[in-house]
């Protein structure tokens, strides 16, 4: 191990130093584009971003130990919930920002110096504690129940009004690394013939990279409203994200993503269209990416099917991946799992051959349960 990983400040400062350029860059342009409600606002924010021509090799990220629990405001909207103040991301710097849908095992190279790892469903708990026995994994159920709403009631009330019965569409999206390629054409007109026999309205949420995609066009072309949540560092981004799965009843993609547990948890009706898509990912997805996708298509295949058997299999997926309703946390149990975290890097100093001591020690201390 390379002498500053050796120590969790060390490593924190040093990043923060070496990539100080990098994260001035994505401070200043992430708070640039919260101003704009990109909700409302998706022409305003559509033009800024494609005036500001993202890398396509880079990722537009912080670049410190703990910039993954920043990312779609996870680790802000915990702290908000366990009514504390977030000062660093060092307590809680390993926040899974997605759901590993390959449940790729890198646990050596994502794990290694780190004190702790939040996941939302348990999927990999006991993977990582095999080889990681003495590392806290906790699994705390879909991120966004712990997330307020971006528009107040008023707000809300005023919006769903306007929209009736809403589809909200998610359309497939890549990240820096990766590209896609599918007929959008033959997916909005899909798109718009369910629209048309069922709903008032359609919305679409746009991931922010894909923002000026042209197939955004395409659905504004059929009357479709266009919205997103925000850039992926931006801290209200889960906000956004609630509010425009709440302002729908049913929830349409094209592919496996994380919107889908949160739209099931929120009580929509979650719909997959088997499209044919051609991926390329620089990272390896995982040897069971492909088997959990098939899965996901046929258990979120149909709508308006009274399946039994079909709602057992959606609810098995939601539970493995997003962990249901019986992971979620209290306040207080937040509060602990961060208090936990402050105890281990105050025994240790910091000292990444330390930690499994330290976490040892609290575990005597407090009467530490696995089930936390």
């Amino acid at each position: 191990m390379k002498f500053y990983k050796k120590n969790i400040y060390l490593n924190y400062y040093l990043r923060c130093l070496r990539n100080f350029n990098n994260n001035l860059k994505v401070k200043k342009i992430t708070k640039a584009f919260e101003k704009i409600d990109s909700i409302k606002n998706f022409k305003e924010f559509s033009k800024e971003l494609k005036d500001l021509k993202i890398s396509n090799q880079e990722l537009f990220s912080y670049k410190f130990l703990g910039g993954e629990s920043l990312l779609y405001g996870h680790i802000n909207v915990l702290y908000e919930y366990a009514q504390l103040k977030l000062k660093t991301t060092l307590e809680l710097p390993s926040i899974e920002h997605g759901i590993n849908f390959g449940e790729s095992e890198n646990f050596h190279i994502e794990l290694t110096g780190m004190h702790n790892r939040l996941y939302q469903g348990d999927y990999k708990k006991i993977k990582i504690n095999n080889n990681f026995p003495f590392l806290p994994v906790y699994c705390i159920g879909p991120y966004i129940h712990y997330s307020n709403y971006y528009y107040n009631i008023e707000q809300y009330v005023k919006k769903k009004m306007k929209l009736g019965k809403t589809l909200l569409v998610f359309p497939v999206h890549t990240y820096e690394k990766s590209t896609v390629k599918y007929d959008c054409e033959n997916f909005v007109k899909k798109v718009e013939k369910i629209a048309k026999e069922n709903f008032d309205s359609i919305l679409v949420c746009a991931y922010w990279l894909n923002a000026t995609d042209e197939v955004y066009q395409m659905f504004k072309a059929i009357g479709a409203e266009i919205v997103c949540a925000g850039m992926r560092t931006d801290a209200c981004f889960l906000k956004r994200l609630k509010t425009i799965i709440s302002l729908s009843d049913t929830v349409l993609g094209n592919d496996i993503g994380t919107y889908i547990g949160y739209a099931f948890y929120m009580g929509k009706e979650v719909v997959l269209l088997n499209e044919v898509i051609n991926r390329y990912d620089k990272n390896n997805p995982g040897n069971n990416y492909e088997r959990n996708l098939k899965e996901f298509y046929n258990a979120f295949s149909c709508m308006k099917e009274k399946n039994t058997s079909k709602l057992c299999m959606q609810k098995k997926l939601y539970d493995k991946f997003w962990g249901g309703e019986s992971l979620i946390k209290t306040a207080d149990e937040i509060k602990n799992i961060i208090y936990i975290s402050k105890e281990i890097l105050k025994k240790s100093n910091g000292f990444v051959d330390r930690f499994p001591l330290s976490t040892y020690e609290l575990h005597q201390d407090l009467k530490y349960s696995n089930n936390l």
